[in-house]
This record gives C-alpha cells, structure tokens and sequence, in this order.
C-alpha cells in the first residue's frame, strides 16, 4: 500500500512538508519497482535518491529548528543520524544482497555497519532476488520514514506556527 500524504501531516512549514512529501514519494517508488519486479539498478537508484535526499531534507529541517530556536534540537539531530546509519546499512546490505557492493555508497558514510553473513546466500554473485529478500528492508525504511514524519518532526510544529517570517 502506497504512502499517502494528508494534511495532517504537516509541520506547517512549506519546504518541510514538500521535501516530507518527496520522501513518501521515495519509498513508494522503491516497494513499487520491487512490486513490479523492475531492473534491479531501479530499486538501487531508487534507494541512493532516497538517502541522498534524505541526507539534504535533515540538513534543511535542522537549519530550521536552528534558526526557531526549537528546543529539541539535539535530539533531533541526533535522531536524524540515526536513521541515516540506518538507511546506510540498508543501503550496504542491500547492494550486497544485489551482487556485491557498490563502491560508490560503501564508503561514502561515516560507520562501518556490521552486516550478518547468516542472511545471505554463500553465494555472492546471486543472479535473482526476490521480493522476499527485499519486502524487510523497504518495510524498515517505510516505518523510519513514518515514524519520523509524524511522530518527531511534528513536535516542531507549535514552534514553526509561532514564527510569522518564512523560513524557507
């Protein structure tokens, strides 16, 4: 099921809620091209965009809380690096479950992310994935998403309501 954008999921903030509304777009991209048993550059493309953007939307809304003087911050901040390590070691796992890294994304973060060699085959040049191999990771990068759109970033909405400039 697609991730649908409402109205109550706004921060009250226009370039938040329009990057917000990008992300649902993301990953709705990527469960549709595994859905559909698209190319598998597809889905990885799909996934750097998504990290990628997400990289830069967390760098947006963090000048924002910076610039409202949102008390939360650190917090935040913090939590935003979180999700990236997560989407990295998404992002890793799955370039290997897809036929071994992708020199490009393995080493542009900052941890190094312990994967389990238990849940791949021995097998490193796997010709077929299935949906079953992918349907964890997108679930884990949809409930991040979620979880952060409308639980996190909605704390900051009673502040960014306050704030009569535009802080776009």
């Amino acid at each position: 099921m697609s991730l649908i954008w409402r109205e109550q999921m706004s921060v009250a903030n226009t370039l938040i809620d329009t990057e917000h509304k990008y992300l649902l777009e993301q990953v709705n991209q990527i469960e549709e091209a595994i859905n559909t048993k698209e190319n598998h550059d597809i889905i990885v493309e799909a996934l750097d965009n998504l990290v990628k953007y997400t990289k830069t939307h967390f760098e947006h809304e963090e000048l924002i809380q910076y610039k409202i003087n949102y008390p939360r911050h650190g917090e935040h901040k913090v939590e935003h690096k979180k999700i990236m390590k997560n989407l990295y070691a998404i992002k890793e796992k799955l370039d290997i479950v897809l036929d071994g890294e992708n020199p490009e994304s393995s080493m542009n973060h900052e941890s190094h992310i312990e994967i389990d060699g238990s849940e791949l085959e021995d097998n490193h040049e796997m010709h077929s994935v299935t949906k079953d191999d992918l349907e964890p990771l997108v679930g884990l990068i949809r409930s991040w998403v979620i979880e952060h759109v409308i639980g996190s970033d909605m704390d900051m909405k009673p502040y960014l309501i306050k704030r009569s400039m535009d802080l776009e």
